[in-house]
């Protein structure tokens, strides 16, 4: 069997849908107070951090390493495209071995700030502080690869825009939820 980028988004979809489901198993679970489920269920929460979703997700962003990685590879050795990609290839390395162990987790708001936030009665959802830098390198990063995706076809320039879009709207919104919960 030929691997097609299609193959593996389809997947991909199957794998989301999967562990959406046991998430949902888990979720209806919960509803009827089993929380615990033999421990099952911490492995299958979505908000979780070292369990099945987030090893999943840290194996799609280090897939995605690779594969900007080996776009990279496959350029001229003098063209200006190769930049781009590399930086994309860190990127996705960095964010993989993030998702795998929590770096962003561990960055928690000063007392201070935290003070200040709570009297605008949003401190719950900003817990963590780590989405802040994160947020701050990704409108940087997005402005300054902006002419790279421009230079981009079509198809890549949609592909990079849906997924880039999907992934800081998932991340941002979930870790906002999470730190409300926590």
């Amino acid at each position: 069997m030929n691997v097609t980028p299609r193959h593996v988004f389809f997947c991909h979809l199957v794998i989301i849908m999967m562990l959406g489901l046991a998430f949902g198993c888990v979720a209806t679970a919960d509803q009827f107070g089993h929380h615990r489920l033999l421990k099952i269920s911490s492995m299958l929460r979505l908000g979780g951090e070292g369990n099945l979703p987030s090893f999943f997700s840290a194996m799609a962003l280090l897939a995605c390493a690779t594969a900007a990685n080996a776009v990279r590879m496959a350029l001229p050795r003098d063209g200006h495209e190769r930049k781009g990609w590399a930086i994309f290839a860190y990127v996705f390395l960095f964010m993989g071995v993030d998702e795998a162990v929590s770096i962003h987790e561990m960055i928690v708001l000063p007392h201070s700030l935290s003070h200040v936030l709570s009297l605008w009665h949003v401190a719950d959802y900003f817990y963590y502080a780590g989405i802040f830098p994160y947020l701050l390198l990704a409108i940087w990063l997005g402005l300054y690869l902006f002419p790279f995706w421009l230079r981009q076809s079509n198809p890549v320039r949609v592909g990079l825009a849906v997924g880039g879009i999907l992934y800081v709207l998932a991340a941002i919104g979930m870790e906002l939820v999470e730190n409300h919960l926590v």
